[in-house]
């Protein structure tokens, strides 16, 4: 059973539709051609309601089930799906704007309104909209006490009572710019219908927020560097389509039989990967940059099982010097500097030796250790298929 009064919102679709407010705001900053996400759509009442008004490029979101269920019924043209906001499934720059309607953004807690804001300044575009509403706390006339967090006894929503400081505040610490706030008395007199599904706005003001994103483009790979630093983490997709954490129990044991080698999609979507995927990631951006790139692998070459870890790494060529990109491991994440080609290699089996006596590699195994130069692997191959890929590959005379 859902934890939302449904009947509310279904019934919202077909007799409240679009505010007159909204009209005005998503007329004065979307463009019907746009590609538009509606968050926290319900039952369809914003995305149904923009998809008559010439707007037919929408997707509609929501965290409930039973709401796409219904808003699917409705509208055959609209594409709905049950996502998170704070981690969806979409590309990056999947979408010129997107909204997030009636508060919606204030059910949710402060840890969760940052990884959402983070989440679509990531799909959409640079300098694309997301407007969003809110109350406004310091504007409450009501003869009873407000507390900042409440329970909406009509919706069934826990909602958050935010100051405009508050959100301001919110809005600066991510990626987007506040372009302004209005109060909706200010904007146009709403249908008493809209008021008493919406809030009284002698009592509360709601402020519609118009921000835009102000996300740059990655253009050097200390950009890159930076990117992948905060957003991919270590770990691996699994077959069965479950992200194995770096952490978890069963990490090393479901390795070889559940790992599959993603592309720059799946990480995106995933943000997880190990060096074998993060070096695709890599590649992906250098080659698109016109770089001069190698990609090397390195591992010891014995018929027999044993706890040797591999590394695959890549390597840039910038005016007359070689350089590492390193993100995947940790102690060595950064951009090392090499006068050479041979100098950086040389660099490179020395410190995967040293790594190795950690792991009390034996005498006669160090002449098994290889590095080739691998080319692009297929998407989605598994575990043995990368190493016969990579070892397939061209060898590497590291002395």
């Amino acid at each position: 059973m859902s934890k939302y009064n449904n009947k509310k919102y279904e019934d919202a679709v077909e007799k409240i539709g679009l505010w007159e407010n909204e009209k005005i705001i998503f007329n004065k900053y979307l463009k019907k051609e746009n590609m538009i996400l509606d968050i926290g759509c319900g039952a369809g009442r914003v995305a149904i309601s923009l998809y008559n008004e010439g707007y037919k490029n929408i997707i509609g979101i929501d965290i409930e089930k039973e709401f796409i269920d219904y808003a699917k019924k409705i509208v055959k043209e609209i594409s709905f799906y049950c996502e998170d906001i704070t981690k969806t499934s979409f590309n990056d720059n999947e979408f010129d704007s997107a909204i997030f309607s009636f508060n919606g953004l204030m059910t949710m807690d402060k840890q969760d309104q940052e990884k959402a804001l983070k989440e679509i300044s990531r799909i959409v575009k640079p300098q694309g909209y997301f407007i969003f509403t809110t109350f406004d706390y310091s504007s409450y006339k009501g003869d009873k006490p407000l507390p900042n967090n409440l329970l909406n006894i009509k919706t069934g929503l826990k909602l958050h009572i935010p100051t405009i400081k508050e959100i301001k505040e919110l809005i600066s610490s991510s990626q987007f710019e506040l372009i302004s706030y209005e109060n909706r008395i200010n904007i146009t007199e709403e249908r008493k219908e809209v008021k008493e599904f919406s809030g009284n706005d002698s009592e509360i003001n709601t402020i519609f927020w118009i921000t835009k994103n102000n996300k740059k483009d990655i253009n050097t790979p200390e950009e890159l560097l930076k990117y992948m630093s905060e957003n991919i983490n270590y770990g691996y997709l699994g077959k069965d389509g479950r992200v194995y954490h770096y952490d978890d129990e069963n990490f090393n044991e479901k390795w070889h039989s559940e790992y599959v080698l993603q592309n720059k999609d799946s990480i995106l979507k995933t943000r997880y990967g190990t060096c074998w995927d993060q070096v695709e990631f890599e590649r992906y951006w250098f080659n698109k940059n016109n770089y001069e790139i190698k990609t090397i692998y390195e591992m010891v070459n014995v018929d027999y099982k044993n706890d040797y870890p591999t590394h695959s790494f890549l390597i840039y060529k910038e005016n007359d010097t070689w350089n590492w990109f390193e993100n995947s491991d940790f102690n060595n994440r950064g951009i090392h500097t090499f006068n050479s080609y041979k100098e950086l290699i040389k660099y490179q089996y020395n410190r995967y030796l040293d790594f190795l006596k950690e792991f009390n590699i034996k005498k006669e195994e160090i002449d098994k250790i290889i590095m080739t130069e691998f080319t692009e692997p297929n998407d989605n191959i598994n575990a043995d298929e990368y190493i016969n890929h990579v070892l397939s590959s061209k060898t590497i005379n590291y002395k």
